[in-house]
């Protein structure tokens, strides 16, 4: 099996960024509860991967990349500076809408979930 890295995996993960805006931008009003509430739930997902090691992998990705144009320390600053922003729009959209019941939902559904395949 070949993985990304270098170059693709530094590119493909600054995408996920892009698709999390995506998805903050699809959260409206009045849209159907059960995508608004996915798509919340994605973008909490995505902040979670990028603020445990995502950040560190564009930065490691970078470093392998051997480009010239990819400077680690640079992209690890644009890394930071995507994760506030990510983490501005999770905070904005908590004061306009209620996840609570279903963040809460949610973990409790991954818990039974993740305990069925140990089996």
């Amino acid at each position: 099996m070949v993985y990304m890295q270098g170059k693709e995996l530094h590119d493909f993960l600054f995408k996920l960024y892009d698709y999390a805006d995506h998805l903050a931008d699809q959260i409206q009003p009045d849209g159907d509860n059960f995508r608004n509430n996915n798509y919340f739930l994605t973008l909490v997902m995505i902040e979670k991967f990028f603020d445990r090691i995502g950040r560190g992998e564009i930065s490691e990705a970078a470093k392998e990349s051997g480009c010239d144009e990819l400077d680690s320390s640079k992209s690890l600053s644009e890394a930071h500076r995507r994760i506030d922003l990510l983490r501005d729009r999770i905070y904005r959209l908590v004061q306009e809408y209620d996840f609570d019941e279903t963040l809460d939902y949610a973990s409790r559904q991954l818990a039974v979930d993740w305990h069925k395949q140990k089996k």
